[in-house]
């Protein structure tokens, strides 16, 4: 049996924790009937009350694991941290602002508003790169909503930027702070390095479906967060194609 909750501590980190029952051959019979020996001695000794309710909370895992110490079966609990940028930058994540953290350390569904600039693409080539991604075109102090639902394994970002809107997907944390945001049929691994007050993103390839494209014609960037004076949690953006410096996007 294996049990996983996906939420966060009382530190406020994304984390997943894990509880394993492993129970020998042919014991797995028994394991139904514990809660309920459990729940009767509970009774019995007057501190739990007899009737109809919801079990729900009614027995710590003490009371229930002290029934299973009686047979061959074997618990363990495991706690990791869950948010993909936690997982994939290591330590120095709790090192990053707190506006930061928590834009990438949330559980569920969560939104985020603000207001932004954006310059748009410059030359007919970037519109049209443009407008394959989605993005959005010249605007002045327009309205920002980012919905981001992370389930720990993924994170899906839903933008609106203005009247455009556009989405991607955020996956596969690994070590060295590797991470690969997914947009439509390209799929574009990223670096994230931490620095003073500011995480960096940085383009280390990209594909079209399973196809690796190469490097040298991957969109450049230039992608932080930080904070502004007052504390509040910062974006900018700038896409360029390798051929010229058309600009695509900055937020």
């Amino acid at each position: 049996m294996r049990v996983s909750a996906y939420g966060q501590d009382a530190e406020g980190r994304a984390v997943r924790a894990v509880w394993r029952l492993i129970a020998d051959p042919g014991i797995g019979p028994v394991t139904p009937s514990l809660p309920a020996l459990a729940a009767i001695k509970a009774i019995a000794a007057g501190s739990m009350k007899p009737g109809a309710r919801a079990c729900v909370g009614l027995l710590s895992l003490h009371e229930l694991e002290a029934e299973i110490a009686a047979h061959p079966i074997r618990t363990d609990r495991q706690v990791e941290r869950a948010a993909l940028f936690a997982r994939a930058i290591g330590p120095a994540f709790d090192a990053l602002p707190d506006a930061i953290r928590a834009l990438h350390e949330t559980p569920g569904r969560s939104l985020w508003r603000g207001e932004a600039t954006t310059r748009g693409a410059e030359g007919l080539l970037s519109r049209g790169v443009a407008r394959l991604f989605g993005f959005p075109g010249a605007q002045r102090r327009c309205v920002v909503e980012v919905q981001v639902q992370a389930d720990g394994e993924r994170s899906t970002w839903r933008r609106r930027i203005g009247d455009h809107a556009f989405s991607s997907v955020l996956s596969h944390a690994r070590s060295g702070g590797r991470v690969t945001e997914r947009f439509g049929p390209f799929a574009f691994d990223l670096i994230l390095t931490p620095e003073p007050n500011r995480l960096v993103y940085a383009v280390a390839g990209w594909r079209m479906g399973p196809v690796p494209l190469p490097l040298a014609l991957a969109p450049r960037t230039t992608t932080f967060e930080t904070l502004d004076a007052d504390g509040r949690f910062v974006f900018d953006v700038e896409i360029a194609l390798p051929v010229g410096s058309s600009t695509i996007e900055a937020g």
